[in-house]
């Protein structure tokens, strides 16, 4: 064979081999885009249900809370003025908490992946608890659970987001009325020690498993005496906490209804 053939045939093969390689970098390549596409969509669909799941539960006692008020006045017209001012002061304050929950979602969705958007001010922790639960005290006592405030008005001053927090109570409240599974009563303690704000959650239900109690805070579980929901109520109670720089964590067990400590760093220079 010619020299100069034995060239171009080297040259072909090279050619070939080459163009061999940019094709399995190609189909490489694809694959490795497919698979972050796949990726980015489990990513992307994570976060809407969390967000979903949010929503649901953020707004599941807002809107009972509304409703129920709304029962009252439309069933009764004696009530007294006194009265009807304020149960017409607690619908118009859950409904500015749901707009402000909606603006806040929105907000989530257009981050997408990015973390959950908390609007951190100074709030008083006392008069967010002490609202809270006297806006939900209607619902529970519709549901044979009393409630119990076991603290005094002094103000306990935190940084937080105020509609947030309001949503890790409602969804303790929520929490009672679907497994506590008997009439019973909620009793909430708050207090001071240093700079930390400490908030105890006590009801005397049912209760749940030991075992089970060192689990509830993780994603979508459910215990021995799951009902219906999504498992996802304390997952975000713990989030919001977390967001706060806090801690929270369970004691309970079979028959010796649950008890729920939440602690949050407080500080008077932020004023």
């Amino acid at each position: 064979m010619k020299p100069e053939n034995i060239i171009l045939a080297a040259a072909g093969i090279i050619i070939l081999a080459l163009l061999a390689v940019i094709l399995h970098i190609k189909y490489m390549y694809g694959i490795r885009i497919h698979r972050e596409a796949e990726k980015i969509k489990e990513e992307y669909d994570r976060e809407i249900e969390r967000i979903r799941s949010s929503l649901s539960h953020g707004f599941r006692m807002p809107l009972a809370i509304i409703w129920g008020y709304c029962e009252i006045l439309l069933k009764n017209d004696k009530i007294e003025k006194e009265a009807y001012r304020e149960y017409l002061e607690k619908i118009c304050d859950n409904s500015k908490y749901l707009n402000i929950m909606v603006n806040r979602s929105f907000m989530q969705i257009r981050k997408r992946l990015g973390d959950p958007v908390y609007l951190m001010e100074p709030v008083n922790l006392t008069e967010i608890v002490r609202k809270t639960a006297r806006d939900m005290e209607g619902l529970l006592l519709q549901n044979r659970i009393s409630l119990q405030l076991m603290f005094d008005d002094l103000p306990i001053i935190m940084k937080g987001d105020r509609s947030q927090l309001m949503n890790v109570l409602n969804n303790l409240f929520d929490n009672a009325i679907k497994y506590m599974g008997r009439p019973g009563c909620i009793t909430l303690t708050l207090i001071k020690v240093k700079n930390q704000a400490i908030l105890e959650y006590k009801d005397n239900g049912k209760g749940m498993k030991a075992e089970e109690s060192l689990r509830i805070f993780e994603e979508h579980f459910q215990g021995s005496n799951a009902g219906h929901g999504s498992g996802n109520g304390l997952y975000i109670v713990k989030e919001i906490v977390e967001a706060h720089g806090g801690e929270i964590f369970a004691v309970s067990g079979y028959r010796r209804g649950m008890k729920i400590y939440i602690l949050f760093p407080t500080n008077t220079d932020i004023l």
